[in-house]
């Protein structure tokens, strides 16, 4: 925690996944649910990348326009390269942020990482205040000790509904809910 979460006491708040939990009675989810990230922010930097190659021809006229303007050009072109590239980068390719979640009746996968039930002692999500917004985070405590902290920054699912489905198949059985 920095010294201004300190100062204005802005801790995260940890709840475990059965405390957040709705009941699952009528629910029905098959063998495993699969869980991405926002499909409306990947549509949204698609319409930014239109628009900044719709820029891009600019430059390109300039580059070709006139032997005067081929620094101005080039100038415009690796500005605009540098924009999507980093357009591309935090919307397709940050592994920070997205991955996709998968719960079955075994555990949860986080891309290629399974984590077993088995080796599971407990899941929580943390929110913390970061600046105007909300972040939260799945937290994945195993039998040994270690702490695996997933950002859930990129995901439109609410805390409550991944609780849920999460206890559905942590529980592996339907219409039960666990009481801790």
């Amino acid at each position: 925690m920095s010294w201004g979460d300190k100062l204005f006491m802005n801790y995260p708040k940890v709840r475990s996944t059965p405390e957040l939990t709705d009941t699952f009675l009528h629910l029905r989810l098959g063998n495993e649910r699969v869980i991405k990230t926002s499909l409306s922010d990947k549509v949204i930097a698609v319409v930014f990348l239109l628009f900044i190659m719709w820029f891009a021809v600019g430059p390109v006229k300039l580059l070709f326009s006139s032997r005067d303007n081929i620094l101005l050009g080039l100038g415009g072109l690796i500005f605009v390269g540098f924009l999507i590239s980093l357009l591309l980068r935090n919307s397709f390719f940050n592994k920070k942020y997205i991955f996709t979640i998968t719960v079955d009746y075994e555990g949860i996968s986080i891309d290629d990482n399974k984590f077993y039930w088995s080796a599971i002692d407990e899941v929580y999500i943390m929110s913390k205040r970061e600046g105007k917004t909300t972040n939260h985070y799945l937290l994945i405590f195993e039998k040994d000790t270690t702490i695996k902290k997933f950002d859930l920054y990129k995901f439109s699912i609410s805390t409550r509904k991944l609780s849920t489905i999460i206890e559905y198949y942590r529980t592996g059985q339907k219409g039960y809910k666990r009481i801790h």
